[in-house]
């Protein structure tokens, strides 16, 4: 089952339920949740369908691990470089990283920046995430566990690895606040996909 999560706005318009027709109340904007879910198969069980063939490099290339280049190039935040920490910052609004040397591989230094340019898409300019949280605080763990989901994703993809240090502490913090608030799973997927866009 695939769950879909969409916040839709509308200005001033209600439905009337017994007769589904709109009709003008006030100018106020009004947000909708909509949650839907849809049953889907994997492709092996419909009869007739060709096995999938994953795109090579060649026919993908925005897939390979140098394509972060072109991330860190083209997302609208200033790369620094320097110093032995990797961070972004929220009130200079840019990311600062050690040399691609400070790192034992290349790979390593993408992954990074990666998880970088995801704390980013949280400044007031874009999706306006609260990144007021201090080290060890909730709100802090529950950024970070954001920004690793939405890494994870975008990493997977470019073949890049996966495998941070703080990764298994992240995931406890995440778990403790989906058994306080159910819908806080479909809040940071959403937060993800805009992410990836």
């Amino acid at each position: 089952m695939i769950a879909f999560m969409k916040v839709e706005c509308d200005r001033g318009i209600t439905w009337n339920v017994h007769h589904s027709s709109p009709s003008r109340e006030s100018d106020e904007e009004k947000e909708t949740h909509l949650l839907r879910a849809y049953s889907v198969f994997h492709a092996s069980q419909v009869e007739g369908l060709p096995p999938y063939v994953a795109p090579g490099i060649e026919e993908a290339p925005w897939t390979r691990p140098e394509a972060v280049q072109f991330i860190i190039e083209n997302c609208g935040v200033p790369f620094k470089t320097g110093g032995d920490k990797p961070f972004y910052s929220p009130a200079g609004d840019f990311i600062q990283m050690p040399p691609v040397a400070a790192f034992a591989q290349p790979e390593y230094f993408s992954a990074t920046a990666v998880h970088e340019i995801g704390h980013s898409t949280g400044h007031e300019t874009r999706m306006k995430r609260d990144l007021t949280g201090r080290f060890g605080s909730e709100k802090y763990a529950m950024e970070e566990a954001r920004v690793e989901m939405a890494a994870a994703m975008v990493c997977n993809t470019l073949g890049l690895p996966t495998n941070f240090v703080n990764h298994a502490a992240y995931i406890q913090t995440w778990l403790r606040k989906l058994k306080d608030d159910k819908g806080e799973l479909f809040v940071s997927v959403r937060g993800n996909h805009l992410f990836g866009q």
